[in-house]
């Protein structure tokens, strides 16, 4: 049995933090965790479109590059955690828009709704972040308050549009979730 856990949300909510401490948790009693990190750096090394910029091409290649990561992982592992799942990538290309003024192209936005829908399949259990205004961000984030609240409303509109179910994670629940995760996994895992 593998268990495959996804955390979206916008930049500086807490994700790779949460990822991280969820997979030493989980480590520490002897399961094999692979973790899937974020692409961003790598896009940005490639020129890829990014946040603001973001478009049909970028959200392809990340929903691709994340999938394709995904995979690699269940080889050899019992839980795999990815940071910023495949639909992760969508909120970024919606947000993108509207800061651009800008609507999608109907078939490309069908397109990636549809392949979004079906690698959301995989996941065991997702998550989407909840952004807090009043948590400093990282160094060398996008620091536009703005664009980040677009992100996160368009991530939690998915909620209502999409069939896959996904929990909202807040700032303050990291340590519970965590501990509720690590309780199932390890009982699902006989662990």
């Amino acid at each position: 049995m593998q268990i495959v856990i996804g955390i979206a949300g916008a930049h500086s909510t807490g994700k790779s933090s949460f990822c991280k401490a969820l997979s030493d948790t989980l480590t520490t009693i002897g399961i094999r965790v692979s973790l899937v990190p974020s692409f961003g750096k790598t896009a940005y090394n490639l020129g890829m479109p990014l946040l603001k910029k973001h478009d049909y091409s970028s959200t392809l290649w990340f929903i691709n590059k994340t999938s394709e990561e995904r995979e690699k992982a269940m080889v050899n592992s019992e839980v795999i955690i990815v940071d910023r799942p495949e639909f992760d990538t969508l909120a970024y290309w919606n947000a993108a828009m509207d800061f651009r003024k800008e609507s999608h192209i109907i078939k490309e936005k069908e397109n990636i709704e549809k392949i979004i829908i079906e690698h959301s399949q995989c996941y065991s259990y997702l998550f989407a972040t909840k952004l807090d205004s009043l948590i400093p961000l990282a160094p060398d984030r996008d620091c536009d308050l703005d664009f980040r609240k677009s992100v996160d409303f368009h991530l939690h509109d998915l909620k209502t549009r999409m069939p896959f179910i996904f929990s909202t994670l807040k700032s303050n629940q990291h340590q519970e979730t965590i501990f509720k995760l690590h309780s199932e996994i390890t009982l699902k895992l006989g662990k």
